[in-house]
């Protein structure tokens, strides 16, 4: 009988330190860099900056793959950070989760300057690593895991009101099936509740990032990303689709990277 291990029982072959992925992490707190380097040390060679020049300083010496950059920095915020950085590699889809500290106006910021994840401090390992993980498979999808939910919504926009209902969701976005057609950046309020979970009705505001007609695959509706979405909104909703996620039922969100 053959005493070779079989392929499935080997592990994978170990990265050389200049093979594994270069992450960036931007924060002026000690304890936050320690924390966030300890959770990404599994992913890849992590690197530190205590300021948006430090940043790019250390990206002049090696090209990094992904940034971890805290919104708010000693010489500039978060949002302009992410543009400078994308600027800097030459790249503008270059990964960049950004921290930020729960306030509504800052996760806007945060959205409109593109970055590819917004999370809410505290930062836990499961939201770090997650986030980071997904930007660093080699042509995977860069979106957040959705679910699919029945629920009713209202959408409020300047002189409009609408009524729809909530067909998938994730933590930075949902889409809405409804006959009502705004162009791609309409800002608006849309307010809904999360069904099976008791608590009280939330009202983020959203912008529209793709429209789905009746007849090109299902019912006419809009895919859009939260704006202004405080920290314990976004908690709620990360810990509502982690408990309901299931990769086989739903493919990730991408409409966000639309």
């Amino acid at each position: 009988m053959s005493t070779e291990p079989d392929a499935s029982d080997q592990a994978a072959p170990e990265l050389m330190p200049d093979e594994r992925p270069q992450i960036l992490v931007v924060d002026d707190v000690p304890m936050f860099v320690e924390l966030e380097s300890m959770f990404l040390a599994g992913s890849g060679n992590v690197r530190t900056a205590s300021s948006g020049s430090q940043a790019l300083e250390a990206m002049a010496d090696e090209p990094i793959d992904v940034a971890v950059v805290d919104f708010s920095l000693p010489d500039t915020t978060g949002d302009v950070l992410c543009r400078e950085i994308r600027e800097r590699a030459g790249d503008p889809r270059l990964p960049v989760v950004l921290v930020s500290n729960g306030d509504p106006e800052e996760h806007a910021l945060a959205v409109r300057a593109g970055a590819s994840d917004v999370i809410s401090k505290p930062v836990t390992r499961n939201s770090l690593v997650g986030a980071v993980s997904r930007m660093l498979v080699p042509g995977g999808p860069r979106g957040l895991p959705r679910i699919p939910v029945d629920t009713a919504a209202r959408l409020r926009g300047t002189g409009r009101e609408a009524l729809g209902r909530v067909v998938n969701l994730s933590r930075g976005g949902l889409f809405v099936r409804s006959e009502w057609s705004p162009p791609q950046g309409t800002e608006f309020t849309v307010e809904f509740t999360l069904p099976g979970d008791g608590s009280e009705p939330l009202a983020p505001t959203a912008t529209t990032v793709w429209r789905q007609r009746s007849g090109d695959h299902g019912a006419t509706g809009l895919g859009m990303r939260f704006l202004e979405l405080d920290g314990a909104t976004l908690n709620t909703l990360d810990g509502y689709v982690h408990e309901r996620y299931s990769p086989g039922v739903v493919e990730a969100w991408a409409g966000t990277q639309e």
